[in-house]
């Protein structure tokens, strides 16, 4: 049965062309079942006898069907010339299109300098964030007065900021975001001419990176401790949105190999409902850390256990539908591994921190620091997923029995 010209219900049609393996979704058709070449066989058949009539359906029939199965590539023409505007199939304007391509490339793509500065900038955010991380552990956050400049310097750096931990450490974290924000400003400049979505995401991240500079120093000013945790949290979403960046620079992003899954919609709903997950972890862990409270430890924990739940079960899936080396199936392991070490960490922390008395100096900042910042990794790390997973895989249409189909034809 031709998928295209048939008079049949357009259910018996979906089904039999699901069922011979026709994209349909790939087909774009107009003015269908406004002819049939059955009925013209009809006619053609009765001027001719019956048995004319006879020769011309099954004539049509086989010549559809072998035409849609042994040439899958229906190339794009219009019927309707001739008398009446009708071909010699009696089909009055049928409009098909060649299908649509699981991968379209796209004509903004960005070059490989953009994804290598890219890269660089997310590099630098990483450092950035642990050393944010120390400042709040080692409590110097209030090491100079002023949060724009140092000490009264604005362009060089004010005497003496290496010789004492809290300057060096505070002042070091300033450093750090001006070195992040210069390479923020030359990667909106370099994916400006790059359009799409890659000079949108990269404007973004120069105003989010703006933003956070600006919470830092309102911080200082208002001695605020509110703001030390706002920023401490924004600090975070400024390290998703550059990964993010860099992974769609990236030459794979840009010609994927698209895999059909069934669970295709399932697996992406779960992947952004985890990203939400773990964010709202870091929120409660941040809020912790600023202000103390036991009542925030205890929704901490919990809500680990909620983001371990969550987190294994993303990655059960994600490993069961990439079972193959590819971007998501090694993303899926690399938040396997961050999960696990997030969990040690937590609890080295809480040790460090609360349980343990004659524990070293060092290690009071240095594990919780290191808790972070992985944290910080693990949600990167969902973000990454949950975009993989909308890029990658596209749900696989459903088969249903061949015999049973035609049965509900005949019927």
């Amino acid at each position: 049965m031709d998928a295209e010209t048939s008079t049949a219900p357009r259910h018996v049609v979906r089904r039999l062309a699901e069922c011979d393996g026709l994209d349909l979704e790939g087909i774009r058709v107009r003015g269908l079942f406004r002819g049939s070449e059955f009925r013209h066989g009809e006619r053609r058949g009765r001027r001719g006898g019956g048995a004319g009539g006879d020769r011309g359906r099954r004539a049509v029939d086989d010549r559809g069907h072998r035409r849609l199965l042994d040439d899958p590539r229906p190339a794009t023409r219009t019927t309707g010339g001739g008398s009446g505007g009708r071909s010699r199939l009696g089909v009055r304007n049928v409009v098909m299109a060649d299908p649509v391509p699981t991968s379209v490339p796209d004509r903004h793509a960005p070059s490989r300098s953009v994804f290598a500065l890219a890269l660089v900038t997310a590099a630098a955010v990483f450092p950035l964030v642990f050393v944010g991380a120390g400042v709040t552990s080692k409590g110097v956050g209030m090491a100079f007065p002023d949060g724009f400049t140092a000490d009264g310097y604005f362009l060089r750096n004010p005497p003496g900021w290496w010789d004492k931990e809290a300057t060096r450490w505070e002042h070091g974290h300033r450093l750090l975001g001006r070195a992040v924000g210069l390479l923020a400003i030359a990667l909106a400049v370099a994916a400006w001419k790059s359009g799409g979505t890659v000079r949108r995401l990269a404007i973004l991240n120069l105003v989010l990176i703006c933003i956070q500079g600006t919470l830092g120093a309102f911080r200082v000013y208002e001695v605020s401790t509110s703001l030390a945790m706002i920023h401490g949290v924004f600090a975070q979403v400024c390290f998703c949105v550059t990964s993010s960046l860099a992974m769609i620079c990236a030459p794979t992003w840009q010609q994927p190999a698209r895999q059909r899954v069934r669970e295709a919609r399932f697996l992406q709903r779960l992947c952004a409902f985890g990203t939400g997950v773990v964010f709202l972890q870091l929120v409660t862990g941040a809020a912790y850390r600023h202000f103390g409270a036991s009542i925030l430890l205890i929704a901490h924990v919990f809500w680990a256990v909620v983001v371990l739940f969550i987190g294994g079960w993303i990655v059960m899936w994600v490993l069961s539908v990439s079972r193959e080396r590819t971007v998501l199936s090694n993303l899926g392991r690399l938040f396997a591994a961050l999960l696990a070490g997030q969990l040690l960490l937590g609890a080295g922390a809480y040790v460090v921190t609360i349980l343990a008395v004659n524990v070293s100096r060092q290690l009071r900042w240095l594990v919780p620091s290191l808790h972070v910042l992985v944290g910080a990794l693990v949600l990167v790390c969902s973000v990454l997923l949950t975009l993989c997973a909308f890029r990658f895989l596209e749900p696989a249409p459903l088969r249903r029995d061949l015999s049973s189909s035609k049965a509900v034809a005949a019927g």
